[in-house]
Parts: C-alpha cells; structure tokens; sequence
C-alpha cells in the first residue's frame, strides 16, 4: 500500500470490522480521490474533459472509478486518460445521480450507489433500513433473534465502544400479526430518543454487516427505561450495555 493512503488503510479496517464504517463514511466525505478523464475534441481550437466510466463484466453495473492513491490506478492506463484529483463532495454534486466504486481493481473495493454517495457527502440519512417507534403499531409479539446475527453484533459492540456515552440497545425478533403470513423482522432497538447522528451511523453499519434474509428495523425505543426492562422481562439482554457520558468538571 502506498504511504499516507489514509482512505486504503481504512477501507481494509472497515472491511474486517463494520462497526468502523461510520468513520470510513466521515473520511470519505472529506477525502479526494484520483478520477480518469479523457481529453474530448469539441472544436479545431477548443478540447473539454470527460469523466470516464466503466463498466463491470461481472455484474453490468456502469460506474465512475476513484482511486485513493497512484498506487491503485492500473498499470496500462493510456496516455490519452489524464488522472486528475478531485473531492468526493464535488463529483456527488456534479455527478448526483453516478454510481461510484473506490479502487474497483482491488484489493478492497467499496460500492457507493447514487443514495449512499450522497448520503455521504451531505450528512444526509437515506437509508433502506426503516426506522421505527416503539411500539410500531398492531399486534406483535417479541423474542431471541432466530438467524445468525453475530457478526452485526460485533459491529454494534465495535462501534459503540468508541462512542463516549452509549445507551442500551438490544437486538430482537418482531412478529406482526397483521396479516395472514407475517414476516418477522431483526429490530436493533435503542433506548434512547431518535438521534439523526445514531440513526445515519447504524443505517451505515447494518448492510455491511448483516448477511441474514430478515428485513432490520432501527427502532428508537425513547429512553422510557420501563420499556427495557420489559425485554429484559422477556429474556432479551441487551447487546451494548449503557454508559454514562463521562462529564468535564
């Protein structure tokens, strides 16, 4: 890896560990990135730059590369490509609607749909993650997680062990019964109230580090501790213990 590539370095950390993925999403928002640009004839006296795209074979996804460093630009790139730098910011607000991938030719790609990438760059929570109140309306009934979810709670635990105050969270099954076949749901209920900077933070950790087929729920239980200790009643013991913000005297 070349010196200094701060983003490389912390795409690898992300990806062995999840609950790092806020941080990367933070650094991404501030970094630049090396974008391939071909020289387009307009006129005899007048030349404009195109930002290239390419397209994976693999699954047909057509996207702008972004390179975190020269290192990871691919050897044989023609002459007539320039390699330019330019802001993750900047290329979302030009490019909206592009579909980005840092270092696609490895050793660790990230994928950035159109939402994510603005989602990124503008503090913004978009999220396929819903997110929900609790209770969430209709019967249901609760219980212990059926699927394997212990790498999420790695990634919980990961992410709020750096987080200076933590409130309780718990993980569990939700079964509605409003229909003749429900579908259970994984819900990460934190007892606290809504906090977008939370939100926005799971939202980004769930999908890298969920695998299971159960739709995850985000629900803000309201810091009602009578609500806690009703899963505790249940046999639910929460996945990261509170911490008390430690104060400045």
């Amino acid at each position: 890896m070349a010196p200094c590539d701060r983003v490389a370095e912390a795409l690898q950390r992300a990806a062995a560990d999840p609950g790092l993925t806020p941080e990367l999403h933070s650094l991404l928002a501030r970094s630049s990135f090396i974008v391939p640009v071909s020289q387009l004839c307009v006129t005899a006296d007048a030349a404009a730059s195109a930002i290239l795209l390419w397209k994976d074979p693999s699954d047909g996804v057509t996207f702008v590369p972004l390179f975190s460093s020269h290192a990871r630009v691919p050897q044989g790139t023609p002459p007539t490509v320039a390699l330019v730098w330019d802001s993750l910011r900047r290329l979302t607000d030009v490019l909206p609607h592009a579909h980005f991938r840092i270092n696609p030719s490895g050793p660790v790609m990230y994928d950035m749909v159109p939402t994510l990438a603005q989602s990124i760059t503008h503090s913004s929570l978009v999220t396929d993650t819903p997110l929900a109140v609790f209770p969430a309306g209709g019967e249901m009934s609760i219980g212990r997680p059926t699927e394997d979810h212990r790498s999420l709670l790695a990634a919980l635990r990961s992410y709020f062990a750096r987080q200076p105050g933590a409130p309780a969270v718990f993980l569990y099954e939700v079964h509605r019964k409003e229909s003749a076949t429900p579908t259970p749901a994984l819900a990460i209920g934190v007892v606290s109230d809504f906090d977008t900077t939370l939100a926005s933070a799971l939202a980004a950790i769930v999908p890298e580090a969920y695998r299971g087929a159960l739709p995850v729920e985000i629900t803000f239980i309201g810091g009602h501790p009578e609500i806690g200790e009703v899963l505790v009643g249940l046999g639910l013991i929460p996945a990261v213990m509170p911490r008390a913000r430690l104060r400045a005297s």
